[in-house]
């Protein structure tokens, strides 16, 4: 069996490189651990307290870490208030 090179194309795929550093409408950040935390359940009560990702936070994801962007420095004290034991 051959192995066939695979090549990715950036410039196709370059709405999904974008670096978190580089969202200016969301400048308040918070990294989350996972440790005991279901990300389920964390996703949930986001979304019941903040609405949908796109509008007040988005976030920014790993296989260890989850990044939640706030626009609003009130919001982000919000959810560090419900979530600091688990931040990175």
């Amino acid at each position: 069996m051959r192995s066939v090179p695979c090549a990715v194309d950036k410039e196709k795929f370059k709405h999904t490189l974008q670096v978190i550093d580089d969202i200016p409408k969301f400048p308040y950040r918070m990294t989350i651990e996972y440790k005991d935390i279901g990300w389920n359940e964390l996703c949930a009560q986001t979304i019941e307290q903040f609405g949908l990702p796109g509008d007040r936070f988005t976030t920014s994801t790993t296989t260890r870490t989850m990044t939640f962007l706030f626009k609003s420095e009130q919001d982000l004290l919000f959810f560090k208030l419900k979530w600091s034991e688990y931040e990175l």
